[in-house]
């Protein structure tokens, strides 16, 4: 079983016990990957990294901002997990562990991004 299948098994499987929902291991890659508060992403990193899926959507969401955030975490702990699992993992976190005023951070974010690239792709299309 490689690390791809051992995560799904974790984050995939139904535990009885109600007071903790998920099981530690899942916990564990839980926060691994889960974004350190308060976010330090800008939106400055968001419009120079190099991210085919975010800028080809033109549109920037809490969501998407928060899932890169998740990305970048699990790229500074040395996870090797495919896309879709830290994708999987995100939404996760997003629907069930974040706080609302660490969402509105995100979506501020996110807000501000689109803005930007709003704002740059105007003057560029001008000249």
């Amino acid at each position: 079983m490689d690390s791809r299948d051992r995560v799904a098994q974790l984050l995939y499987t139904n535990v009885q016990n109600n007071a903790n929902p998920n099981p530690p291991a899942v916990t564990a890659v839980l926060n691994q990957v889960q974004p350190l508060a308060p976010p330090t992403l800008t939106s400055s990193d968001l419009l120079t990294a190099n991210i085919i899926n975010y800028r080809n959507s033109k549109q920037f969401d809490g969501m998407k901002v928060y899932l890169y955030a998740c990305t970048l975490r699990a790229q500074n702990q040395r996870l090797s997990f495919p896309f879709h699992t830290i994708s999987h993992i995100a939404v996760q976190l997003w629907n069930n562990s974040e706080p609302d005023n660490i969402k509105q951070v995100y979506r501020d974010i996110a807000e501000e991004t689109t803005r930007m690239y709003e704002f740059h792709h105007r003057r560029m299309n001008n000249n």
